[in-house]
């Protein structure tokens, strides 16, 4: 009697015919959803029609100073080329929430392309990022990406500040100064070994019921110095200079590593011309040529971040509104509508490090 228990072989395909037939219904399976995904993501982007558009760079003070165009219109989903080139001097470009930022320079005689594609509807502005003159603010221009079945999203900024510094009430065009000021940059180094002898618990726990961005270093010294007070008691043994050790230790656990690193890189590039590198305000626009604005207008010099009165009276707070709105009365413009939320604080971090020491 035959075994009927054995296992079954599988069918084989012993004809050519069989063999090609068994083929073409894997390429009809599998081969044409992989076409249709490829042409639509890899090539049909490649292959779509590119719009080109000419921008011109020319000295703020020239005639018809800026960017030509200074606004740009381009469609959601669009593949955009622009034409980079300068009419007098080397300027730099950037569009900063599209995440563009030129690695070489616009220079005059030559052609610097950018392509990008712009998924999300909003207003987007661009800048220079070279320094070139006083006046070098004006450089700016923005790209208004248009989604047709949106129209009232191609109005509102891309990733506005989320931070609402209005509400405290801060007048951050009013002078500041501290009332309790170090005589030297004080060192967070130090200030952390100090509370590690000292401290019962963490530092920041002592001014959890305070709002750490409306806080300013004068104020945190003067909460470090009250007798009568747990903290107090623990600090009572300290000299002046080593409280504000202590001060700018709670100032750098603030700042993550990374975040520091991103602040400097911006200061560095947007900041020097008027604040210096060093943060002195001492930058080659540090005092505006009235000639080009209304001394009601642009008459106070750039700050210097290196005067401790001044940053020991000054919030964060503060810092973040000068640099959503720009500083009436000054030179700095504004700076909410090209930098992220976390690229405002950054740049405060940063530069507080001009002021409190922290390796």
């Amino acid at each position: 009697m035959p075994d009927n228990s054995a296992p079954k072989p599988y069918p084989s395909f012993r004809s050519r015919p069989e063999r090609i037939a068994l083929v073409l219904v894997l390429l009809a399976v599998v081969g044409i959803p992989l076409a249709v995904l490829g042409t639509q993501y890899g090539l049909r982007p490649r292959l779509a029609p590119m719009r080109t558009i000419e921008l011109v760079g020319r000295l703020p003070s020239a005639e018809h100073g800026g960017w030509t165009p200074d606004t740009i219109t381009v469609f959601k989903g669009e593949r955009v080329r622009l034409l980079l080139t300068s009419a007098d001097v080397v300027h730099g470009f950037a569009v900063p929430k599209l995440g563009i930022e030129t690695d070489a320079w616009v220079e005059p005689g030559k052609v610097l392309e950018v392509i990008f594609t712009a998924e999300q509807p909003g207003r987007y502005e661009f800048l220079c990022t070279v320094w070139c003159e006083t006046g070098h603010w004006r450089m700016r221009g923005v790209i208004e990406v248009i989604d047709p079945d949106d129209a009232v999203a191609t109005l509102r900024d891309v990733s506005p500040p989320t931070t609402n510094w209005m509400e405290t009430g801060i007048d951050i065009d009013a002078e500041h100064p501290g009332e309790n000021a170090p005589s030297q940059p004080p060192d967070a180094r130090r200030g952390a070994e100090l509370w590690a002898r000292l401290g019962d618990r963490p530092f920041p726990e002592h001014f959890a019921d305070l709002d750490p961005r409306l806080l300013s270093p004068s104020h945190a010294f003067a909460r470090l110095s009250r007798p009568g007070t747990a903290l107090g008691a623990l600090t009572g043994s300290l000299g002046a200079e080593e409280r504000w050790h202590l001060v700018a230790y709670l100032w750098s656990l603030k700042a993550a590593p990374d975040s520091l690193l991103r602040g400097e890189y911006l200061y560095q590039r947007d900041c020097t011309g008027c604040h210096g590198s060093l943060g002195r305000g001492d930058g080659p626009g540090a005092h505006p040529d009235l000639s080009l604005d209304t001394a009601s207008d642009m008459a106070r010099p750039a700050t210097d971040f290196t005067d401790l009165r001044a940053q020991a009276g000054a919030s964060d707070m503060l810092y973040y509104g000068k640099l959503v709105r720009g500083g009436m009365g000054t030179t700095m413009p504004y700076w909410g509508r090209l930098y992220s939320e976390d690229d405002l604080w950054a740049v405060i971090a940063y530069v507080r490090s001009f002021a409190f020491k922290r390796d």
